[in-house]
C-alpha cells in the first residue's frame, strides 16, 4: 500500500482504540474485550454477556489504551523492552449493568462522576442508527475490522517481581461476505440466527486463536472508492463479537441495531 493509504489505516486503527477496553474477571482468569460507548448522555462499557455473566461489578478491571500511539508488533518477536510498566487495571464504580440475554450482550454503566482519562472516548450509538436499513447487498464487500485482545496473544515476562503475561492487542481485518452470511447458518447452532447476528471469516490455522475477542467491537470502514456507502471519517460500529466456531472459521457477531439497556 501507498504511504497515503498507511496513513489512513493508522488513524482508523488509533480511532477504534480510543473506543476500545480491556476487561477482567476472576482475578485475571478471564480476560474479554469491551467498547466504550455513549447512548442519550449516558456512558457504558459494552461487552458479550458471558465476559461478566454472574461476576460481581466491583470484581471487574478495566484497562483503558494508554496515552501513547499503538506500536505494531508481531508478539513471537516482542521482548520485555518492548513493554511498558505492568498494570492490574482499573475497578470502575458501575452504576448498574444491564443484560441482552438472546444477543449476548451486556451494559455496564458508568457514573456521571467518572473521569474516563482523557486519551479514551465513548463511542455514539447513534452514529450507527444508519445500519438498521441496510440490506446484505449494501454491505457486501465493505472492509471490516474487529480490535480485541486474545489471551493466546500474551507473552510470559519473568522480572524480578515473578512472571507476568503482557496482553498484546490483535487487530482482524476482512470483507464483509454476503455469500458467507447466506449459506453458513445451517452449520451453526440455533442459538445464531441472521436476524440478529452476521459471521465474518476467521481463519484459526492464520490467526491467535481469539478466546478474549468476545465484546471487541465490529467497524465498519472503508475508502475513497466505496465514499457513497459507508465512508465517514470515523468507523461505525456494526456489531459485537460474541462467539467463535473453529469448525467454520468464523466469527459470529451481533448486529446493530443492540436492544437499548433501560433505566
Amino acid at each position: 500500500m501507498d504511504e497515503q493509504e498507511r496513513f489512513r489505516r493508522e488513524a482508523i486503527r488509533e480511532r477504534i482504540a480510543f473506543h476500545t477496553i480491556g476487561a477482567a474477571v476472576a482475578k485475571n482468569a478471564g480476560v474479554g474485550t469491551g467498547i466504550l460507548v455513549s447512548d442519550g448522555g449516558r456512558r457504558f462499557v459494552l461487552t458479550a454477556e458471558h465476559v461478566v455473566r454472574g461476576v460481581a461489578l466491583d470484581d471487574i478491571r478495566i484497562w483503558f489504551r494508554p496515552s501513547s500511539a499503538i506500536v505494531e508488533k508481531d508478539a513471537r518477536s516482542a521482548v520485555p523492552k518492548d513493554f511498558g510498566g505492568f498494570t492490574f487495571g482499573e475497578s470502575v464504580p458501575f452504576v448498574r449493568a444491564g443484560f441482552v440475554s438472546e444477543r449476548d450482550l451486556a451494559y455496564l454503566e458508568i457514573p456521571s462522576s467518572y473521569v474516563i482519562p482523557h486519551h479514551c472516548l465513548p463511542y455514539d450509538l447513534c452514529k450507527s442508527e444508519s445500519f438498521v436499513r441496510w440490506p446484505d447487498e449494501r454491505l457486501d464487500g465493505v472492509t471490516v475490522i474487529c480490535y480485541g485482545f486474545p489471551v493466546q496473544n500474551s507473552l510470559e515476562i519473568t522480572t524480578s517481581n515473578g512472571v507476568f503475561n503482557a496482553l498484546g492487542s490483535v487487530f482482524h481485518e476482512c470483507n464483509y461476505d454476503r455469500k458467507l452470511n447466506d449459506t453458513e447458518w445451517k452449520f451453526l447452532a440455533s442459538e445464531f440466527s441472521s436476524a440478529k447476528d452476521f459471521l465474518i471469516a476467521y481463519p484459526d490455522s492464520d490467526y491467535v486463536y481469539p478466546k478474549g475477542f468476545s465484546g471487541c467491537g465490529v467497524w465498519a470502514v472503508g475508502g475513497e472508492e466505496v465514499e457513497s456507502r459507508v465512508w465517514q471519517p470515523d468507523p461505525l460500529l456494526m456489531g459485537v463479537a460474541r462467539s467463535f466456531v473453529p469448525t467454520r472459521g468464523l466469527l459470529v457477531a451481533s448486529k446493530f441495531p443492540f436492544a437499548r439497556f433501560e433505566s
